[in-house]
């Protein structure tokens, strides 16, 4: 697989499942809960409170490198709903990142350390570049985390 398809997924998986009982920004914080002010969105509130996307990318990175498959995917894959009820999926999606992936996901994040990302449409998408071209992106979920898809 390419770098760009490995290390997409490998961000894909690790943004967007998130497994605490508490309301949380999505790296483990818990929301205090204050209120929107009138004239903010609630996605922006929701995003004011999340970690950056370079704060995230950093996330990922320190998981990867630990080889914890299952909080990455578990936390940040953004694509979550495609495990609703079928848990063997997220189980294979785990699988293949540890068995296959694992190596490929932190060579790849290398090149991405200390990088900035760019935030493109309309603010729900976060691209990281090598050499001016994308190599890695996250996507802003509904609660204001940003996550990977594969």
């Amino acid at each position: 697989m390419g770098r760009l398809v490995l290390i997409t997924l490998a961000l894909t998986v690790s943004f967007g499942i998130s497994g605490c009982s508490e309301a949380t920004d999505g790296l483990g914080g818990v929301d205090n809960g204050a209120a929107t002010a009138p004239d903010t969105t609630p996605q922006e509130t929701a995003r004011s409170k999340s970690p950056s996307p370079e704060e995230t990318l950093t996330r990922l990175i320190e998981l990867a490198r630990a080889g914890d498959w299952e909080t990455y995917v578990d936390d940040f894959y953004g694509e979550s709903h495609k495990f609703e009820g079928m848990a063997e999926r997220r189980d294979a999606v785990v699988a293949k990142f540890r068995n296959q992936w694992a190596d490929k996901v932190v060579a790849g994040f290398e090149p991405l350390e200390g990088k900035a990302a760019e935030i493109v449409e309309d603010g729900k998408k976060a691209v990281f570049s090598v050499d001016g071209k994308p190599s890695f992106m996250l996507y802003l979920s509904d609660d204001g985390r940003w996550t990977f898809h594969l």
